[in-house]
């Protein structure tokens, strides 16, 4: 696996979380606040990659948000 620094990895989960909101916003019209300040709280980038594969797929916002309660927030990143 190629060395990505922080930097880059922080980009690519800002990217994610865009695409999320995204397909989101196309599919489902106006993505509720509590939506995006949930998908704002996770830094781990496979879980918004299922989650971008997930928005894809989903039969309803409704549905979305319960799937986003069901993961448990991030832990802070160790400085």
């Amino acid at each position: 696996m190629p060395y990505i620094t922080d930097i880059e990895l922080d980009g690519m989960v800002i990217n994610a979380r865009k695409s999320v909101v995204t397909v989101l916003e196309v599919r489902f019209g106006v993505v509720p606040a509590e939506i995006n300040e949930r998908l704002e709280a996770i830094e781990d980038l496979d879980v918004l990659e299922g989650l971008h594969r997930q928005s894809v797929i989903i039969g309803s916002i409704e549905e979305f948000q319960l799937r986003l309660n069901e993961i448990p927030p991030s832990e802070p990143a160790e400085e």
